[in-house]
């Protein structure tokens, strides 16, 4: 908020959207609440869930994004998950969450700049 207000002082901000896979609230099952990624969440407040079309969508862009690696084009198979490195907690997250046959979204959230 500070940012814009310093360069376009002529622009009105009412507030920042968000779209993202580090807005998914699945991610506080795994990860810790002082975690940075769940720290970032907490700045905003979610709009509804909009599902999209292929339900493997926000799992290839968590691990394209998050995890920097390429995803499948299509569904996700028992080798693709297993080829995922588990060194941190977002990486068995991520595998943890697939093989028990959920989804990653991305998911919009509005900066909660008047809280």
């Amino acid at each position: 908020m500070e940012y814009f207000g310093r360069w376009y002082p002529e622009e009105p901000l009412a507030g920042i959207v968000c779209y993202s896979w580090l807005l998914d609230p699945q991610l506080a099952e795994y990860l810790r609440p002082d975690s940075n990624i769940i720290r970032f969440q907490n700045r905003f407040d979610l709009l509804p869930y909009l599902p999209q079309e292929d339900p493997a969508e926000g799992d290839r862009e968590l691990m394209r994004l998050g995890l920097h690696l390429p995803g499948p084009p299509g569904p996700f198979t028992e080798q693709d998950l297993a080829a995922v490195p588990q060194d941190t907690t977002l990486q068995r997250a991520f595998v943890e969450h697939l093989r028990a046959g959920r989804h990653w979204h991305g998911r919009t959230g509005m900066l909660k700049a008047w809280s």
